[in-house]
């Protein structure tokens, strides 16, 4: 387990690192004393124990761990929320085309998931200007604006 190798690595027993767990602990508005070694020496020890959220951050912070490292020693609904999946609506599934102020393609997407991501903006930012509901703001704060386009490639006007 990654706890031990970072242990080794360090030269520490697992009282050294239960002593660093607490120094950490005391340290946080509400930190008690708690019997660490004991939870580190099962982490490390039996396959698949866990432990609470807050010693699981203390301990992952401790250790220098990633979030992946730390959301090992929790209960999956206690692990960090992983990226929110694409909004998955039918507007999202439509090629979008980028359109300058002089109403050129500057390029195209297959989605405005991705036309989103290209340009630093959200999905409905990219879908309200596609289908034409950007009012005066239709340009906003970029230079281009975003419309849905036909199987060819042509820019639909409206929705």
């Amino acid at each position: 387990m990654w706890i031990e190798d970072y242990r080794k690595a360090h030269g520490m027993t697992v009282g050294d690192l239960a002593e660093k767990v607490l120094k950490l602990s005391r340290k946080r508005p509400g930190g008690r004393e708690a019997h660490v070694g004991p939870i580190i020496a099962r982490l490390e020890g039996i396959e698949g124990f866990v432990t609470v959220p807050g010693l699981a951050d203390l301990i992952a912070e401790a250790c220098e761990a990633t979030p992946e490292q730390r959301d090992t020693l929790v209960l999956k609904k206690y692990r960090h929320k992983k990226e929110k999946k694409a909004v998955r609506s039918s507007y999202n599934r439509k090629p979008v085309a980028v359109i300058d102020k002089a109403g050129n393609v500057v390029e195209t997407f297959p989605s405005g998931t991705a036309a989103g991501l290209a340009y630093g903006v959200s999905v409905d930012y990219v879908c309200k200007r596609a289908r034409g509901m950007g009012g005066d703001s239709e340009f906003g704060m970029l230079d281009v604006t975003f419309r849905y386009t036909d199987e060819g490639g042509g820019v639909i006007v409206g929705d």
